[in-house]
């Protein structure tokens, strides 16, 4: 038997492990409310005599059952949690998700058009299938994400995190809207339309390719061989210590910063446009030439 929250208050209730197949959920205030673990699969109902008329009007063949999901239309599940909850086929037409959990959930298939999952985490999350028409997913979490045969038509995906996501079968990637996305390891599709958002003037340098780690070992490099080749050919009798002494930090800074920037990348870390990496490589290579010339006046004293 299905369950009935139209309109109900479940603010911050805890619901987890629940089953829920087929509920009504419509217009329900859900913020902050747990419902990690529940099943809010469809379920069989019999056919009504409205399904009957049409089959007698159209003469189509029609099962004597059919399949009722679970319906979140217009709920607001505002930070809700719904971890590896199984939402199959469930309706979220015009829902309010905005920094909600459903991390790992299962919602293939599922109706999000016109939902607001903006700063959700979607990460590992089975979205196979579902519709994401006009969907507002700025600044959402999809790292690893299963978008197979995904619709996502005019979906709002600015600033969205799209780590190692499979993009070959989203079907209308290209009326997406991908600026600021982080597609760092990507699978990127073929076909020029679903390309268009990627590829677009402007957007390409946006793109997130650079972490912060690497950002700060380019500027470091830079300052540290910049202050030792100053040093280098001001003083020539301190060329062959300096080239050493910087000729070693540099190597050692590179590889050592390079190796946290490889583990963190490894986590999933944010990664930052050529702008901002411009920015924090200045903001390093000053303190490089800062702490470079301490450490020379240190050796000639």
């Amino acid at each position: 038997m299905a369950h009935h929250f139209f309109r109900a208050n479940l603010e911050n209730h805890n619901l987890s492990g629940q089953i829920f197949d087929g509920a009504d959920f419509r217009e329900a205030n859900m913020r902050n409310a747990i419902l990690e673990d529940v099943s809010c699969e469809p379920i069989i109902v019999p056919k009504t005599g409205q399904m009957w008329l049409l089959f007698l009007i159209s003469g189509e063949p029609f099962l004597d059952e059919a399949m009722k999901p679970a319906d979140f239309s217009k709920a607001d599940l505002t930070a809700a949690n719904l971890k590896h909850a199984k939402l199959r086929e469930a309706r979220f037409h015009s829902a309010i998700l905005r920094n909600a959990n459903l991390s790992g959930a299962n919602l293939a298939n599922a109706d999000l058009i016109e939902a607001d999952l903006s700063n959700a985490n979607l990460s590992y999350a089975e979205m196979s299938g579902a519709l994401l028409y006009k969907t507002n997913l700025e600044g959402a979490d999809l790292t690893g994400a299963k978008l197979d045969g995904a619709d996502l038509e005019d979906a709002n995906l600015k600033n969205a995190i799209l780590y190692g996501v499979d993009m070959r079968k989203i079907r209308n990637l290209g009326s997406a809207n991908l600026s600021d996305a982080d597609l760092s390891y990507a699978i990127m599709p073929k076909t020029a339309e679903n390309r268009r958002p990627i590829l677009r003037l402007g957007e390409a340098m946006e793109t997130k390719i650079v972490t912060i780690w690497q950002a700060i070992a380019i500027g470091i490099v830079i300052g540290i061989s910049a202050t030792a080749l100053f040093f280098a050919f001001s003083n020539s009798s301190m060329m062959s210590i300096l080239i050493n002494i910087f000729g070693r930090l540099v190597i050692g800074t590179w590889v050592t910063i390079m190796s946290i920037s490889g583990a963190l990348s490894a986590f999933r870390k944010r990664v930052y446009s050529w702008q901002w990496t411009a920015y924090v490589s200045a903001f390093a290579a000053g303190i490089a030439i800062v702490l470079t010339f301490f450490l020379y006046f240190l050796i000639a004293i």
